[in-house]
């Protein structure tokens, strides 16, 4: 009987591999997201929230607040989410942690000469 390294059953010495089986499988798919009925993704609570006041300029935790986020890791995803927002045009930063809703820009007539 040979030696065991561990108790697992793998032997001492090198066994030669003298043959390969593969299989390929599809990959899985991921299942879709679903969201609790009723419930809203976080742009659409931020922007109803922002737009209730549109006029002034909000940091990020006074929306924190508004959204029952408490705790550091909840606030820094928010404001990576801000930020993002940010970037997209959705928001205007105004000043560090400040931000503005950018609503889009009111139809106006042209004037024809």
């Amino acid at each position: 009987m040979r030696r065991l390294r561990n108790h697992d059953g793998r032997p001492l010495a090198s066994t030669p591999i003298t043959a390969l089986t593969l299989s390929v499988q599809p990959p899985t798919l991921a299942p879709p997201r679903t969201r609790a009925p009723g419930k809203q993704d976080r742009w659409t609570q931020v922007s109803q929230i922002m737009a209730a006041a549109a006029h002034r300029t909000w940091q990020a935790k006074e929306i924190a607040h508004a959204l029952g986020i408490t705790g550091r890791k909840p606030f820094n995803s928010l404001n990576t989410q801000l930020g993002y927002w940010t970037r997209a045009g959705r928001l205007t930063r105004t000043a560090p942690s400040t931000y503005k809703i950018t609503l889009p820009e009111a139809l106006t007539a042209t004037s024809s000469p």
